[in-house]
């Protein structure tokens, strides 16, 4: 899976199976880059950061979940993970969505 910072600062993605390698390209140094990912249904699919992506959190293979991540460019093309990552899953007792995971 690609993500390029030339395209998009920010990208949802719907995982309906595992996602084997993604690769981030043209991030710019200072830039903020949001990642939602939000499993399906049937959950349990695996999602790797792009390969040069550091600390992000990992992300929530409960069904319906979903997965905030914010990475700042860095140089060389990283991807860094400064900014605390959330999980939650949508729709619970009629709620928006609760918080899983707060890191410390």
């Amino acid at each position: 899976m690609l993500f390029r910072g030339i395209d998009a600062e920010v990208w949802e993605v719907t995982l309906t199976g595992d996602v084997t390698s993604s690769i981030g390209r043209f991030m710019t140094p200072g830039r903020l880059y949001t990642f939602i990912v939000i499993q399906d249904n049937v959950g349990n699919h695996a999602f790797p950061w792009p390969v040069a992506a550091i600390n992000g959190t990992p992300v929530d293979q409960t069904p319906n979940s979903v997965t905030v991540q914010n990475f700042i460019g860095g140089y060389s093309g990283r991807l860094d993970g400064h900014v605390p990552g959330t999980w939650f899953e949508v729709g619970i007792g009629g709620n928006s969505g609760i918080d899983k995971n707060w890191p410390d």
